[in-house]
């Protein structure tokens, strides 16, 4: 699974430095866009919000597009199917049922925490 985060902040950091743009230059007063978030995303530490990656796209003359690979957004099948399984399975207070939905957790923190939208 590509990591969205380190690919939308290495597609950011191109375009930025291809237009010769310092990390100040697109953040101006910083009153959309700081330079820490800034560096944050180009790091694929945080993921870009909807705002930011319009403020982003219209600082560097590029779409959105060019920034987000709208292939890569989608949630992985497996992810979903356990966070349905997580929203749908009633434990009625049972140890093995409330052990079960444990597992689920469990696996989606380790295989998929770091990487799902903030909003997920």
């Amino acid at each position: 699974m590509v990591d969205l985060k380190e690919e939308i902040g290495k597609r950011v950091r191109q375009a930025r430095l291809s237009k010769g743009l310092t990390q100040a230059d697109i953040c101006g007063d910083e009153s959309e866009l700081t330079v820490r978030q800034l560096t944050r995303i180009e790091n694929g530490h945080t993921l870009l919000t909807i705002p930011k990656a319009l403020f982003l796209a219209s600082k560097l003359g590029v779409g959105v597009q060019e920034l987000v690979d709208v292939e890569a957004i989608s949630l992985p099948k497996r992810y979903l199917e356990l966070k349905n399984r997580l929203t749908k399975t009633h434990t009625y207070g049972d140890p093995k049922r409330i052990k079960e939905l444990e597992g689920f957790l469990d696996e989606i923190y380790e295989h998929y925490y770091d990487s799902l939208p903030e909003e997920e």
